[in-house]
């Protein structure tokens, strides 16, 4: 089942990248206040905490010295639309037609368009994972 990424915050989604660059990945549990708990193993929360507050954190979603490594490690595309951005996986089918004051992209169900670039790029980067 997909998750609406939409619906994330920023914090939400880097706690969710990071999450996934994580060797032996944890639970996410939001405590809220920009907090989260990463919860090893089950569900069960005594078998090892660790808890990330929004500055310990990497910004993957704004910082494009946090986000460059993953967007061109799994290259993610990134193609800017007047207002918003359209990123994708690198198999991603994406046409595009130009004009004088035009611009209209068409992509596969598997690109995201966001007005933050980055952010779009991380969302992809969750997709791919939960393919895996």
């Amino acid at each position: 089942m997909s998750i609406d990424y939409s619906k994330l915050s920023d914090f939400e989604i880097n706690s969710a990248v990071h999450n996934a660059l994580m060797k032996e990945p944890y639970k996410i549990e939001f405590l809220g206040n920009d907090r989260i708990r990463c919860v090893r193993g089950s569900t069960n929360v005594t078998t090892g905490k660790v808890e990330y507050s929004k500055k310990s954190l990497k910004d993957y979603c704004n910082n494009p010295a946090d986000a460059w490594q993953i967007i061109v490690g799994n290259k993610i595309s990134i193609v800017s639309l007047d207002n918003k951005w359209i990123a994708a996986p690198v198999d991603t089918v994406i046409d595009g037609i130009t004009g004088d004051s035009e611009v209209c992209f068409y992509a596969s169900y598997d690109a995201v368009s966001d007005v933050n670039p980055l952010r779009a790029a991380m969302v992809v980067f969750l997709m791919m994972q939960e393919e895996k």
